[in-house]
């Protein structure tokens, strides 16, 4: 998703851009004529075969040798000429080289050169990178030229399809930029197909779609009379994505798709009639389970109306270690799992399944896991709430359970971890005792990380609290429990057993320097560095913390020499503003003698101290140390932000408050890719931030930027399941 768009910025500041470089660059080009002035031939410099040229229409009134614009070649032209003489003209090769006229988006450059040189002049990025709509606009407004058909330019595809800039409805296109420049600047996207639907097509209407109304997608589906049925009572369906809940209105709208299904011959029937509830489990009351043998197939129903949704649960009790397989067919949308207890028959632990499995309308799906002995429940149940009736002709499934008994217990988290319990990481630790003693407590430290809190248990439970963990940081510098300094880690710990029990944070790193004594750390700004301008104490450079907001600026290419402080429990924050015009990678660095924080504040490039409550990406540069992140941008407005990563432990005199930061920029000539674009994991998968399905990870992360911002987690997967199907 891009930041939301200011016209004002975005497009009417890059044509007043080109407008007021024309009168700068008079004295260079003559608009029809090659390369920039004295250069007749368009060789790229001034010499003699453009003397030649001059004295070969000398007399005439030949545009381009009139170089004073008289209306006459003569002695005051060969003047100004000789004044050009050895001169080289930028941009001549590239114009030159050229494959496209100047109302053509493409490659560097266009093919008349003399309006070439005027925009790339005005614009290097049109001749660096590439010749992009900005570029079409300059040379309109530039040489005079008229590209026809407004803003738009020349498209492959239609308004509600997403693509490259622009669409082939040129109508609808210049409505659609005149309120969202980017759609025509930069690429066609999502939100320009909403808009595009909404301003040009009333709303509601069906978008083209690769999918049937059964299956969710992108907005729309296949058949147009039963998308804009449902579309005209959510028309989220139509404008966003076509989401379970379209899925649902589908079935009950549009009448159900044909999916014959059949059970396999032999294979148990459930006995539960479609409405009755003869294996709800713990869902029942008194709880009531279904059972299920190893390699036995079972023919089940299931049924979801107006909120409820029948599930059923099947009980097997294992007395060896097992390797299981669980599989269904089905023709309603299914979820199947593993009831997480731990192969304990107790409902008051089945709050979860894992592992489990989704399996989509006339679909199938499995996973395979290993089980100790133990009394386990098998869960399927409709992937959602609402829209499959007894009634309806979609209510049969198959599962079949598999196993092959093992030699050996299964491995458990714990064998297979590969950090100590006093260490974040992974699910588990190495020490297995302890490990499991944690997780008995809390499932998550084996499930899905050893996070902080899993550590903060171990220390606690394990191994008797408050004493100072194996570390690989000194005390000076933030990280995992602990420090290097065992004699300097107690005494911090003794008065603050968070640092030896979850993480050695910057409030531990600040003790140190109060206990244990300051180290060293010369520090001395590069030379040509620009200087901060805030004298230490002062605030001219709050951004959102100063009332009224007040910022410094940085340039890309730019390292800007600081200072700031900490002192009873408030600091120094500053705030650094930059205007990108394009998708740009930037790299932003930091060295410093105090512990600092730098990152980007999280409001999608839009100046709005409303929306400055986080840091992303951000980094931590130890005390006397260093830190960077590269990140992708898309067009907007940024501060970029460095405080001390602490709130007391160095005031202006105590002689550790400089910092340096740098600004690294490379347009790019294409959008930044999101998160979800990148994501190398399901929705239903636990991992890095964002998942695969684009539409239902931007639906997730507006709810919960946390999973677009740190990972995909436990929480994240269940909202989608809930949001998604």
């Amino acid at each position: 998703m891009k930041p939301s768009v200011n016209c004002l910025f975005i497009s009417c500041t890059a044509f007043a851009a080109f407008a007021l470089a024309l009168p700068a660059h008079a004295d260079d080009v003559i608009p029809g004529c090659p390369s920039c002035k004295g250069d007749l031939n368009g060789d790229g410099q001034v010499d003699g075969a453009d003397l030649g040229i001059l004295l070969g229409n000398w007399g005439t009134n030949d545009l381009c040798s009139d170089l004073d614009g008289s209306g006459n070649v003569d002695g005051a032209d060969l003047g100004i000429l000789l004044g050009f003489w050895g001169k080289v003209c930028p941009f001549t090769g590239v114009c030159s080289e050229a494959d496209h006229d100047c109302c053509t988006t493409g490659g560097p450059g266009c093919t008349d050169q003399a309006c070439c040189v005027l925009v790339c002049k005005s614009d290097p990025f049109c001749c660096e990178v590439a010749w992009d709509t900005l570029c079409v606009q300059g040379a309109e407004i530039l040489c005079g030229i008229d590209c026809g058909g407004g803003v738009c330019p020349p498209s492959d595809h239609d308004c509600l399809t997403t693509g490259g800039p622009g669409c082939t409805d040129i109508a609808c296109c210049e409505q659609v930029c005149a309120v969202d420049p980017f759609c025509c600047d930069v690429a066609w996207d999502g939100l320009c197909v909403n808009q595009a639907n909404q301003i040009c097509y009333g709303g509601g209407v069906c978008p083209p779609s690769d999918h049937d109304c059964f299956t969710t997608g992108g907005p729309g589906c296949t058949d147009l009379d039963c998308c804009e049925t449902v579309c005209a009572f959510d028309s989220f369906c139509c404008q966003v994505a076509w989401d379970g809940l379209c899925v649902n209105g589908a079935f009950q709208a549009c009448g159900q798709p044909e999916c014959p299904f059949e059970c396999s011959a032999g294979a148990t029937p459930e006995g539960e009639p479609c409405g009755a509830d003869t294996n709800g489990g713990c869902n029942s009351i008194p709880p009531i389970f279904g059972s299920i043998s190893c390699g036995e197939t079972i023919c089940g129903n299931a049924w979801a109306l107006g909120g409820t949704r029948d599930t059923d649960w099947y009980q097997i009790t294992l007395n060896r270690p097992t390797e299981v397989t669980f599989s269904i067919s089905n023709n309603l949308p299914m979820v199947i799992g593993i009831v997480d207890t731990g192969g304990v028959a107790n409902c008051a632990l089945a709050t979860a399944l894992f592992p489990f499995a989704v399996s989509p309308f006339c679909g199938s799906a499995e996973f395979t896991t290993c089980l100790n002995p133990g009394t386990y429940w098998f869960f399927a149940g409709p992937n959602g709430f609402d829209g499959f009736p007894c009634d309806g002709g979609a209510n049969e499934y198959e599962i079949t359970l598999t196993c092959v008994n093992l030699g050996v217990p299964c491995p458990s988290v714990c064998e297979s971890a590969d950090h100590d319990c006093l260490t974040t990481g992974g699910p588990g630790c190495t020490d297995i005792a302890c490990c499991e003693d944690i997780c008995s407590i809390d499932p998550f430290c084996c499930q899905v990380a050893w996070d902080g809190l899993c550590v903060s248990q171990a220390n606690q439970f394990c191994y008797g609290g408050g004493i100072c963990p194996p570390s690989d940081h000194d005390c000076f510098t933030t990280g995992g429990p602990g420090c290097t300094d065992v004699d300097c880690c107690e005494t911090v710990c003794a008065f603050d057993s968070f640092c030896c029990q979850v993480a050695w944070d910057g409030l531990c790193v600040n003790g140190a320097f109060q206990a244990c004594g300051q180290p060293e750390c010369p520090f001395e700004c590069s030379a040509g560095a620009t200087p901060e301008g805030e004298p230490c104490g002062a605030d001219t450079n709050g951004g959102c913390n100063s009332i009224p907001p007040i910022f410094g600026s940085i340039s890309c290419g730019e390292t800007i020499c600081g200072n700031a402080w900490a002192l009873g429990g408030t600091r120094d924050t500053d705030w650094y503003q930059i205007t990108l015009n394009r998708p740009t990678e930037v790299t932003f660095s930091i060295s410093n003698n105090l512990p600092m924080v730098i990152g980007i504040v999280d409001t999608g490039g839009v100046a709005n101290c409303a929306l400055a409550t986080a840091l992303f990406p951000f980094a931590v540069s130890p005390f006397c140390g260093s830190a960077e992140f590269t990140t992708c941008l898309n067009p907007g407005t940024y501060w970029f932000f460095a405080g001390p990563n602490g709130f007391d432990g160095f005031p202006c005199d105590g002689g550790a408050n400089e910092y340096e930061i740098t600004l690294t920029c490379v347009n790019l000539g294409a959008p930044c890719a999101s998160v979800c674009e990148l994501a190398d994991h399901d929705c239903f998968t636990t991992g890095g931030p964002g998942c695969t399905d684009i539409d239902c990870c931007e639906d997730i992360c507006s709810i919960d930027p946390f999973c677009c911002n740190v990972s995909w987690d436990g929480l994240c997967v269940n909202q989608a399941i809930q949001f998604c199907g």
